[in-house]
C-alpha cells in the first residue's frame, strides 16, 4: 500500500509540473524536474507489478481486488487534482510573466522613442520629419502594448483584489502613455504630409499644426492637467 501511494504521489507531482510547464510555455527546466519523477514512477510501478503478481496468488484474491479498486480511485483523484492545480498555477504564472514582460517591453520602446526624439532636438524641421518616420513602428508597438497591459492589469485585479491600489496607479500611468501614443500618431501623420511640401510650407504647417500637438503632449506631464482630466 505504501508503494502504491508513493507511485501515485510521484505521478501526481510529475503531472502537475508537466501541465504547469505546458500552460506556462516554460523552457525545458521544468520538464527536467518532472523527468526524474517519471523515472521513479516507472521503476516503482515495475516493482509494484511484480508484487501484485505475488498477491494475486494469495488464497483470498477478493481482498486484492478491493485494494486495487481503492488504489485506482485514489490515483484518479490525485491525478485529477494535480492536473487542475498544474493548469491553475501554469496559466496564472504565464499571465503574470507576460504582464511583466510587457512592462519591460513598453519601457524599452518608450526609451527608444525618447532617444530618437532627443537626438534631433535643435535640428531643422526636415530632421524632425525624418525622425517621425523612423519612430512610427515603435509608436504603434507602444500603443498596442499599452492597450494589452491595461487589459492585463484589470484581469490581475479581478484575480487579486488586494493589488487594486497599485494597479490604479499603473493604469493611470498607462492611460497617459496611451494618450501620448495617440498624439504621437497624429504627429507622425502630420509629418508624413509635411514631407511632400516645400520648406516654406513645412514651416507654416509646423507652426500651425505641429506646435499645438506638441503642447498637448507636454500637458500630459503636468500634474494639474492630469488631475483635471
Amino acid at each position: 500500500m505504501v508503494l502504491t501511494l508513493t507511485v501515485i504521489l510521484c505521478a501526481s507531482i510529475a503531472l502537475l509540473l508537466t501541465v504547469q510547464g505546458i500552460f506556462m510555455h516554460a523552457q525545458k527546466e521544468i520538464y527536467l524536474k518532472a523527468g526524474p519523477l517519471l523515472l521513479v514512477v516507472v521503476v516503482l510501478a515495475k516493482v509494484l507489478a511484480d508484487q501484485a503478481g505475488q498477491i494475486k496468488a494469495h488464497p483470498e484474491p477478493k481482498g486484492f481486488t478491493k485494494l486495487l479498486k481503492a488504489a485506482l480511485c485514489v490515483a484518479l483523484m490525485f491525478l485529477t487534482v494535480a492536473g487542475l492545480v498544474g493548469w491553475h498555477i501554469g496559466a496564472r504564472r504565464f499571465a503574470f510573466d507576460r504582464m511583466i514582460a510587457d512592462w519591460r517591453h513598453i519601457s524599452q520602446v518608450g526609451q527608444d522613442i525618447s532617444d530618437q526624439r532627443n537626438a534631433v532636438a535643435g535640428q531643422n524641421i526636415s530632421a524632425h520629419v525624418q525622425m517621425y518616420k523612423a519612430i512610427e513602428k515603435d509608436v504603434l508597438d507602444m500603443d498596442a502594448t499599452t492597450q494589452r497591459l491595461m487589459d492585463e492589469e484589470r484581469t490581475f485585479v479581478e484575480r487579486y483584489p488586494d493589488y487594486s491600489a497599485q494597479s490604479d496607479k499603473e493604469v493611470a500611468d498607462l492611460d497617459i502613455v496611451r494618450r501620448r501614443a495617440v498624439l504621437l500618431q497624429q504627429q507622425i501623420q502630420l509629418a508624413g504630409r509635411m514631407s511632400t511640401q516645400s520648406n516654406e510650407q513645412q514651416i507654416v504647417m509646423w507652426v500651425k499644426e505641429m506646435v499645438p500637438l506638441l503642447q498637448q503632449e507636454k500637458l500630459l506631464d503636468s500634474p494639474s492637467q492630469s488631475q483635471s482630466e
